[in-house]
């Protein structure tokens, strides 16, 4: 049996970078913006950074960890990546960091769920805009959510993260 719920029932933290644009550099922290968030992947060949004496004031609305999922609010709206598991980086704007609670939900099942046509589909339907289409992060914690037991999820994201590194591989 699967639960359904707001997706905030997931959720531990959120951290918004919405708003401001970075001060950006020539050099320092790398920084990943919207642009480096791919369906399921980080591109960081735009290689954009932020002073590292600037870090610490920028970076003031939480600091993501391993296993966090970078999600995209707006242009491109719906990318999600997970935080990379080693070295630091800082985040640009239209970036939503999402921290799962462990106990209800796993990080690589969320990951994957956000990815599927179902997410997809209810993220575009509670978008708004016309020339770019975007999400709140009220709106987006409220989207239904619909997820089975720990055991269940680690299964399912456990065969879609073989199925990912396989194509990965082909590729």
């Amino acid at each position: 049996e699967w639960d359904c719920g707001e997706l905030s029932s997931c959720l531990k933290k959120v951290i918004d970078y919405r708003g401001k644009a970075p001060p950006k550099s020539d050099s320092g922290v790398p920084l990943i913006t919207a642009k480096n968030v791919r369906l399921g992947w980080l591109d960081m060949t735009n290689d954009e950074y932020i002073e590292e004496d600037k870090y610490q004031d920028w970076m003031s609305r939480g600091i993501p960890q391993a296993g966090d999922i970078l999600f995209t609010t707006e242009a491109p709206l719906g990318n999600v990546a997970l935080f990379p598991s080693a070295g630091k980086f800082a985040l640009g704007q239209r970036i939503l960091t999402l921290r799962s609670k462990a106990e209800r939900c796993l990080s690589g099942f969320l990951f994957h769920s956000l990815l599927g046509p179902t997410m997809q589909e209810e993220i575009d339907f509670h978008s708004t805009g016309s020339t770019a289409k975007g999400i709140k992060s009220t709106v987006f914690v409220k989207l239904s959510f619909c997820y089975p037991g720990i055991a269940e999820q680690q299964r399912i994201a456990d065969c879609l993260t073989s199925l990912d590194d396989l194509i990965a591989a082909q590729t």
